[in-house]
């Protein structure tokens, strides 16, 4: 990025001592056109629709709420990629109020209040950087305290590879700011390998060995390339947590991170010739099992289960689970279920192989219950639907499982197992979901 003033054309009359925001304003100018074509999205179109540390809850894909629909895990994505895309990102929802900073040139652009999309080539203003300021909403506008108030929805721009400081965390690309009725909305555009450098971190510790993070690398692209533009009419692409995959901006990447992502850049996993929903997990207690099982649909042959064996290393390969009836009967009140004291008896409906569990009978007081296992683990804190009772006696109910999230897909401490064993990333892949091939779209 240039660093000195643009130099105005010799003319013959007085010299006119230029203001600060006319400095500002031809730097702007000047550079614009390049600006935006620097912004332009890669072309796509689109057919049809898509560890860190292991004690912590948060860092982890596979404990987030599970998919509604019967048939998403079978769904493939028909797309073509020229260059590399933009992902938006869901950084912020639901606030009453954000921090907001911005280091060098940045220009603001009306943006549609629905999609998010910029409305306007030319930008209704621009910065020369902004000290850190609140956001916040007012009605259908966003208020920018110190600056001012805008109408409806906005993109913050940054020149060059500034970021954008939200909250205190730092973020690469572009930044759409709405309101909604129930609050602000914030959304990171940036481009997708970038993205993925703020992922890979978030999602495995970055000391697991290369041929793993490689193998994380390339699904979490897929996963991210198959919710692309998925969501017709709506303003973000994935969420920024365990709902989609866990994002840390700039701040979650380093030398190691950026070298996976490179090493692996545009590098996917399809089946049948088009990418899918490759869903991973942190430990799948020996195997990991058919997508339709968890997140029901029809069978489909890269998310059908494999065997694993290399994740015993997790803490997780084995746990057990103790609680008090009353604690466990609070629990499922808090979901919905109305079930009366004493409990009487505890079975389940099982999968035809592992612990898997289909759903859990409960017979009380008030009658019997069937409720799904999914529901039931989130309930009750389960690390898995793999699952057995120890004891329902004396007031104490007790579990044994293994195995922590929903089991489909990648298991990420098996990677690291079968890295150490000498497998590399495409084999890791094509282990965890049989019948995949890795191909480089971009």
């Amino acid at each position: 990025m240039e660093t000195g003033q643009n130099i105005r054309s010799e003319q013959s009359q007085p010299e006119e001592k230029p203001t600060i925001f006319g400095l500002i304003r031809e730097r702007f100018n000047a550079r614009h056109k390049q600006v935006e074509k620097r912004l332009q999205r890669a072309p796509f179109t689109v057919a049809s629709s898509g560890l860190c540390c292991l004690v912590l809850l948060s860092v982890f894909s596979c404990m987030g709420p599970q998919p509604k629909s019967n048939d998403s895990a079978n769904k493939q994505a028909k797309r073509t990629f020229d260059g590399e895309p933009w992902i938006r990102v869901l950084i912020v929802e639901n606030a009453k109020s954000a921090d907001i900073a911005i280091k060098g040139l940045c220009a603001i652009h009306t943006a549609d209040p629905k999609t998010g999309k910029v409305t306007a080539h030319a930008p209704v203003k621009t910065l020369d950087g902004l000290a850190t300021s609140t956001v916040r909403p007012d009605g259908e506008a966003v208020v920018i305290e110190g600056q001012a108030r805008y109408s409806g929805a906005i993109a913050l721009r940054p020149q060059g590879r500034d970021a954008i400081t939200v909250n205190g965390n730092r973020f690469r690309g572009e930044l759409v700011i709405k309101s909604t009725s129930k609050g602000l909305r914030l959304i990171n555009e940036l481009p997708l390998e970038d993205y993925l450098c703020g992922v890979l971190g978030k999602e495995m510790p970055l000391s697991f060995p290369k041929a793993a993070l490689e193998a994380q690398a390339v699904a979490a692209r897929t996963y991210a390339l198959f919710h692309l533009r998925s969501k017709k009419g709506k303003d973000h692409d994935v969420k920024n947590d365990t709902r989609s995959q866990v994002y840390g901006g700039l701040a979650a990447e380093n030398k190691t991170a950026r070298a996976v992502i490179e090493k692996t850049r545009g590098m996917v996993a399809k089946y049948n010739g088009e990418i899918f929903q490759t869903y991973f997990h942190s430990t799948c207690g020996g195997l990991t099992v058919p997508a339709a099982w968890i997140f029901g649909g029809k069978e489909f042959q890269p998310l059908s289960g494999a065997k694993c064996g290399r994740c015993i290393s997790s803490k997780y390969y084995r746990w057990e689970k103790k609680m008090t009836q009353k604690e466990m009967l609070v629990s499922l009140r808090k979901r919905g279920f109305n079930i009366v004291a004493p409990v009487s008896e505890i079975s389940f409906e099982n999968w035809e192989k592992g612990r898997y569990k289909k759903s859990v009978i409960i017979k009380h007081a008030g009658g019997s219950l069937t409720i799904p296992a999914a529901k039931f683990r989130f309930a009750v804190g389960m690390r898995s639907t793999a699952f057995s009772l120890t004891k329902n006696s004396g007031g104490q109910v007790e579990f044994e499982g293994e195995g922590w999230g929903h089991g489909v897909g990648l298991c990420q401490v098996g990677a690291k197992g079968f890295a150490k064993e000498g497998l590399n990333g495409v084999g890791i892949i094509g282990h965890f979901y049989p019948g995949a091939e890795v191909t480089k779209i971009y």
